[in-house]
């Protein structure tokens, strides 16, 4: 249902089913719930990516498959710090991991395209 809502744009409905979910250790879920955090502009959305970035660094993986679901989710993050960093206009933290991601194949594309929205902004 809250995958639902959030598709929607109902992100308090999706919220009240999300946030049941959220303690389950599963990636999707999680990411659901971000997103939604992050679409509705919630007061709580820096702090949960902030810490799920924290939280996700710190995990051993066992195997190459968890290690890569993983690294998959550390990226998702990532970019949607860049996004609020973006959105509370704190331009020069979202480039230090823009940069960074430039390293990361996957992440190259969004991270050269967002550095040109950066620029943008700046020029305006």
């Amino acid at each position: 249902m809250g995958y639902c809502f959030c598709e929607l744009g109902l992100y308090e409905k999706a919220l009240y089913y999300l946030d049941i979910v959220w303690y389950v250790d599963n990636i999707a879920y999680k990411s659901e719930y971000v997103n939604c955090l992050v679409n509705k502009k919630d007061f709580r959305s820096f702090s949960v990516v902030t810490s799920e970035i924290k939280r996700i660094s710190e995990i051993e993986h066992p195997n190459a498959e968890s290690s890569g679901r993983y690294e998959r989710y550390y990226q998702f993050l990532k970019r949607r710090i860049v996004y609020l960093y973006v959105e509370k206009d704190k331009l020069d933290e979202a480039e230090i991991i823009l940069k960074d991601m430039l390293d990361k194949k996957q992440d190259e594309d969004f991270a050269l395209n967002e550095l040109a929205y950066i620029q943008q902004i700046r020029n305006q």
